[in-house]
């Protein structure tokens, strides 16, 4: 990973992605660019309240504070980055910027704090983006890219995109499991096949076959989980982006609220 993008914006979440990024950045000797992105439409969509010249000044104030902070805290690290201030919505200057990156790191808010507009931000750059997304839980402060990996893997599509972005993640990885819950159907690419392609990039992964059971999938991918210590979890990504409610309404959700570690996710 030799170009991350970080979420730069000062909300309750950026002090967990800001040290996970910078994990990540050390580990791959990778560069680190500092997005932060003033919802211009939006606050204009507020002009009635506020006024497009107020807007203005708060939007800039607030890009002020934040390139402040930011390059306060990067003169005591040891990690190539540079900052960059967008005047767009925020999504979209992360999907722009996400093209020639290897890795976005963006955080989910705790539960009851401003939950959906957020949820809304990671949909759109994750489905709009074709980059890998790492999300933050709010137990995460790490992202330990030299520990154990795990794949969640269902043989789809998704799945394998999921997989073969994470690769140069999974280089780093100690070991890495790859997880299956129930039977793959013969449809779809079997836990075998994920395995034999990682060999060929001298990943040699271990297959944890699970039943789901009367529990379910997310309780069985939670076990596996936690047999094989990863340290984080590669996902395929579903869901669309008018339907934010869909993807995050079920796996996706569960699976960010019960892990306290970075999921990797890749539509």
């Amino acid at each position: 990973m030799k170009s991350l993008i970080l979420d730069a914006r000062q909300d309750a979440g950026f002090e967990a992605r800001f040290q996970a990024a910078l994990d990540v950045a050390r580990a791959s000797k990778g560069h680190l660019t500092c997005v932060f992105a003033s919802p211009f439409s939006t606050a204009m969509a507020m002009g009635d309240a506020l006024g497009a010249a107020e807007i203005l000044r708060l939007a800039a104030e607030q890009e002020d504070k934040a390139r402040v902070a930011i390059e306060a805290r990067m003169a005591h690290e040891d990690v190539s980055w540079d900052y960059i201030a967008s005047q767009d919505d925020p999504a979209r200057a992360l999907v722009r910027r996400a093209a020639l990156s290897d890795l976005v790191v963006m955080s989910h808010p705790p539960q009851g704090k401003g939950g959906r507009m957020e949820e809304g931000l990671i949909s759109d750059v994750i489905m709009g983006a074709r980059t890998p997304v790492a999300v933050l839980p709010a137990a995460a402060h790490h992202f330990d890219i030299t520990g154990s990996a795990a794949i969640a893997w269902n043989g789809s599509i998704e799945a394998a995109f999921a997989l073969k972005s994470a690769l140069p993640l999974l280089r780093h990885a100690a070991s890495v499991h790859v997880i299956g819950v129930d039977d793959v159907p013969e449809s779809r690419l079997s836990l075998n096949e994920a395995a034999e392609y990682l060999s060929r990039h001298g990943i040699v992964p271990e297959v944890m076959q699970r039943p789901a059971g009367h529990a379910g999938i997310i309780p069985a991918i939670l076990d596996a989980v936690g047999e094989c210590q990863a340290r984080y979890l590669v996902m395929g990504a579903f869901g669309h982006n008018r339907i934010r409610e869909y993807w995050f309404g079920g796996v996706t959700r569960d699976m960010i609220e019960r892990l306290p570690m970075p999921l990797v996710f890749m539509h």
